[in-house]
């Protein structure tokens, strides 16, 4: 067991399954404080829906790939706190080898849609059951990666699992090294996150030069993920996020 303190942020990494504790600053505001207990509210759904529904109509689909990929972003609660679920992946996996991600993967024949291929993956990844899973919203999808070396189209399903305990849940060693909940308050912090930026070639500006967010877990959360939890907290709580995220993501047809 060891403790890592970056400014405002305090974690604890316990037993083999990875539970994360995080702290975040406190603000003082009533109305924070009732937007972060009511993030995962039957009322906050409705409002959530709405807020995908409108970017999805403003939004062009990303370009048309090979493949088609799924990840669910994982709301729930664990001791009582409003969290995102993520996954660190093995360290003896042939790509992303120690990232962090959301439970999720390429679509499967036998899957019905991208939110069957989500709660599919998901439940192989860490024994959720999806039967269990309240889907709230699919946003449209994003390249799995930009320009040429695109192959999938990534779809994230916005779900709630409910109430969490990450020891009890059944991970798949081939898939999962660690379940990690963090507290939604901690990924709104900006004292908890910045960006990276891209270039596409030579470290010389372009027109598909892109900012990503950057999440200061442990391990970090960038690249793909760090976009899809910077559009999901733009859509669960507009008034206390502003979106980092800049750039091409989407691709005209």
């Amino acid at each position: 067991m060891y403790f890592y303190v970056r400014q405002s942020c305090v974690w604890q990494l316990g037993n083999r399954c990875g539970q994360f504790f995080f702290q975040a600053r406190h603000i003082s505001s009533s109305s924070y404080n009732d937007a972060i207990r009511n993030v995962l509210s039957d009322e906050n759904k409705e409002r959530t829906i709405q807020n995908v529904t409108k970017y999805n109509e403003n939004i062009n689909v990303a370009k048309k790939l090979s493949q088609t990929a799924a990840v669910l972003v994982a709301l729930c609660y664990t001791n009582n706190v409003p969290c995102m679920l993520l996954t660190v992946r093995p360290s003896h996996m042939k790509k992303h080898a120690g990232e962090v991600s959301f439970p999720g993967g390429g679509m499967d024949y036998g899957d019905t849609s991208v939110i069957d291929t989500a709660l599919r993956e998901t439940e192989e990844e860490i024994g959720f059951p999806k039967s269990k899973v309240d889907v709230w919203a699919t946003i449209k999808p994003l390249p799995d990666r930009f320009l040429q070396k695109a192959t999938k189209a990534v779809y994230p399903v916005i779900g709630n699992l409910g109430h969490v305990d990450p020891s009890d849940l059944k991970v798949n060693p081939n898939e999962v090294e660690k379940v990690m909940c963090i507290p939604i308050e901690f990924l709104l912090d900006p004292y908890n996150f910045g960006t990276t930026r891209f270039r596409v070639k030579n470290n010389k500006p372009s027109p598909f030069s892109y900012t990503m967010p950057i999440y200061f877990t442990k391990p970090h959360i960038w690249g793909l993920t760090g976009t899809f939890v910077n559009l999901s907290l733009m859509f669960l709580i507009p008034e206390w996020h502003k979106p980092l995220t800049k750039g091409r993501f989407h691709v005209k047809k």
